[in-house]
């Protein structure tokens, strides 16, 4: 069994980030000591490590939660996911394209000056409000 403690120097996730998890019902400690301390057993550190690989995709814990609870769900939300990525990636390459422009002096028409602050402007309204 591992406590809190050794568990956050293990990972390198704080005290505060485990106790959340627990808090929101991501990864609940198996046992807790006399003393009410949590304690995480392999299986626990197993998950914790998937919660982590799925964190460093990027997927929002929501996301991460469902997908631990119903592992029929892990195809589906990747590929959501990755199509999500795909978007940030086009979106980061006009905003490239359009510092590069800047930066090299070109001359650009007033429609391309304003294309991608309008692509931000959408972009944030359909993830505001679908």
């Amino acid at each position: 069994m591992y406590t809190i403690k050794v568990v956050s120097e293990l990972t390198g996730l704080s005290t505060r980030t485990l106790r959340y998890y627990d808090q929101i019902g991501l990864l609940n400690p198996s046992n807790s000591s006399e003393a009410g301390y949590r304690l995480y057993n392999e299986k626990d550190i197993a998950q914790l490590q998937q919660i982590m690989i799925y964190k460093n995709m990027q997927l929002p814990l929501g996301q991460i939660k469902a997908v631990l609870e119903e592992d029929t769900l892990i195809e589906d939300t990747l590929n959501r996911h990755l199509h999500y990525l795909e978007q940030q990636q086009q979106q980061i390459a006009k905003q490239i394209k359009l510092i590069e422009k800047q930066l090299g002096g070109i001359e650009m028409t007033q429609e391309e000056k304003f294309s991608q602050l309008k692509a931000d402007a959408l972009s944030e309204i359909n993830a505001k409000y679908g």
